[in-house]
């Protein structure tokens, strides 16, 4: 499939993370998206994450350092932010015990069909929150 005839949007990251790269290495030479190895940290995710929120129009995230930073724009964004956390953990815990995968650390485990339920729970908390 030629990726131009079909009606498919895409979102460019290489070339605002190439930018940004380039930017950092100016003041940090070591600067890597990927400061581990293939997994990139927290800001990382944070940069491609406002390239997404830009491109569909979501202007207000261009100046956002953080993700705590730019959910306290809402009335509720402390409580966003911890139902966010606790989704996530819901997914991990889910996405482990689905594959099999033991970590000392998690002694939980979780049905994917749960987790999902779960999480369409919090997804609508935090519809509501964002939207009072």
């Amino acid at each position: 499939m030629d990726i131009r005839q079909s009606q498919l949007e895409v979102v460019d990251l290489h070339i605002p993370m190439k930018k940004e790269l380039k930017e950092q290495r100016l003041s940090h030479t070591d600067f890597s998206f990927s400061p581990n190895g293939p997994h990139p940290d927290k800001s990382r995710y944070l940069f491609m994450a406002k390239q997404l929120l830009l491109y569909v129009g979501y202007s207000e995230i261009a100046q956002s350092k953080d993700i705590k930073n730019t959910l306290m724009q809402f009335q509720k964004g402390m409580e966003v932010y911890e139902l966010i956390q606790k989704r996530q953990q819901i997914s991990k815990i889910a996405w482990l015990t689905a594959t099999g995968l033991k970590r000392l650390r998690i002694k939980a485990s979780l049905e994917w069909s749960e987790a999902e339920h779960q999480q369409n729970e919090i997804n609508i908390e935090i519809e509501t929150l964002l939207t009072e």
